[in-house]
């Protein structure tokens, strides 16, 4: 068993995340990073099936500021969970982000190469909201 449990086994594609569940999805950032209103964090991602949000929340601030680094074209694999309906976001059934609890960085862009030296590190290490 991972350290996040046996729940996080099952990767999908994003035309197959439903609500309330817990999801391992890859997919290619479509849209920069921005911060709502209270400090969420959210970018969207898409593969070929379809596009969905991801949120990083708040409390997670170290988890945010990797969050707010990305660029399109970087390609990511997100942990965390579908919820039905997210206050501050456009959206809530099936348009609901991702919460998100870890981030894979699996291949920079070339726009994400010519950030501060200090993204070369990342390379494919999983990053972790605390506490997980």
């Amino acid at each position: 068993m991972n350290a996040l449990g046996n729940q996080w086994q099952q990767n999908k594609d994003i035309s197959q995340i439903h609500p309330y569940q817990s999801v391992i999805s890859e997919g290619t950032v479509c849209k920069e990073p921005y911060t709502l209103e209270g400090g969420h964090d959210i970018f969207t991602i898409n593969d070929p099936t379809g596009t969905i949000d991801c949120a990083a929340y708040e409390p997670t601030k170290e988890f945010r500021k990797i969050v707010r680094d990305l660029c399109i074209g970087d390609i990511v694999e997100v942990y965390g969970i579908k919820r039905i309906r997210h206050h501050g976001l456009k959206g809530s059934g099936p348009d609901a982000p991702i919460n998100l609890v870890r981030v894979k960085h699996l291949f920079k862009s070339r726009a994400s190469n010519q950030l501060a030296g200090h993204m070369a590190s990342l390379g494919v290490c999983g990053l972790n909201a605390p506490g997980i």
